[in-house]
């Protein structure tokens, strides 16, 4: 930054399936261009690449991981009345990654969300075991079966706060930079398709409200990308790199306004 860092920096990475990767090229340019991540909170897509690096999984090994994930390396269908699929393998995929650690043990504060599937409220996982929060975190209701922590039943945190700007001020965060991956130009050339479609993304992106409360906001058209597809995972990770060399000046410059003030 152009004055020394006083407040702490922290991110919130919001949900977005296979647009995930982005925030790898985010936390990636951010390193390069030495501007500190003390906190990070992560919702769905955003928990997982965020417990990654807050575990201390450096930024080309992270790279590694990120452009090689596929769908079989984290999800397996399963007969259950409460989804068609586990995210059992993404929860031992990260420990193998990581290693068997709770909150405690990471090299940065990190935090999950998720959503109480019973009460639909956000739940701030910040104790406990790590990838078993992330794995909460990632799990769509109705799609992938909740997972039980401390007696509740939780879903994919974007339900409730796809970006959990609240939750990385709980963890210290006075600056927070918001990345939410929900942002498309909202086309309607699939008819009524295209309608619900735009529908769901404004009600996921809303959820929580942390797009108006980030001390610096991150949205890119993402239209190309699919939620779905892995296929551009690569291309995904060089896209959140761009993204904030785009915004660099102009959260060094929201950044150092921030510290006078």
């Amino acid at each position: 930054m152009n004055q020394p860092i006083k407040k702490k920096i922290g991110l919130a990475l919001g949900g977005g399936v296979a647009r995930g990767p982005i925030h790898i090229g985010v936390i990636a340019a951010l390193e390069k261009a030495n501007i500190p991540i003390h906190c990070i909170a992560g919702t769905s897509a955003g928990a997982l690449i965020g417990s990654l690096y807050c575990a201390g999984m450096p930024i080309e090994e992270l790279k590694a991981k990120g452009g090689i994930l596929n769908w079989f390396d984290i999800a397996r269908p399963v007969w259950s009345t409460t989804g068609f699929l586990s995210f059992a393998r993404l929860e031992y995929l990260i420990t193998t990654w990581i290693g068997n650690v709770n909150f405690d043990d990471l090299s940065i504060p990190f935090a999950a969300v998720a959503t109480d599937v019973k009460r639909g409220e956000a739940v701030v996982l910040k104790e406990g075991h790590v990838a078993r929060a992330v794995r909460a975190s990632c799990s769509v209701p109705g799609f992938i079966t909740p997972v039980e922590i401390n007696g509740q039943f939780l879903g994919d945190g974007g339900v409730s706060n796809n970006l959990p700007v609240l939750a990385a001020r709980q963890l210290g965060a006075d600056y927070v930079i918001g990345v939410d991956l929900f942002h498309s130009k909202g086309n309607l050339r699939w008819g009524l398709f295209s309608i619900l479609s735009n529908v769901a993304e404004t009600m996921v992106r809303k959820s929580g409200n942390g797009f108006a409360i980030a001390d610096y906001f991150i949205s890119p058209d993402l239209s190309d990308y699919s939620y779905i597809s892995l296929a551009k995972r690569a291309e995904l990770i060089e896209v959140g790199e761009q993204v904030v060399m785009k915004h660099l000046h102009a959260i060094r410059e929201s950044y150092d306004k921030f510290q006078v003030n």
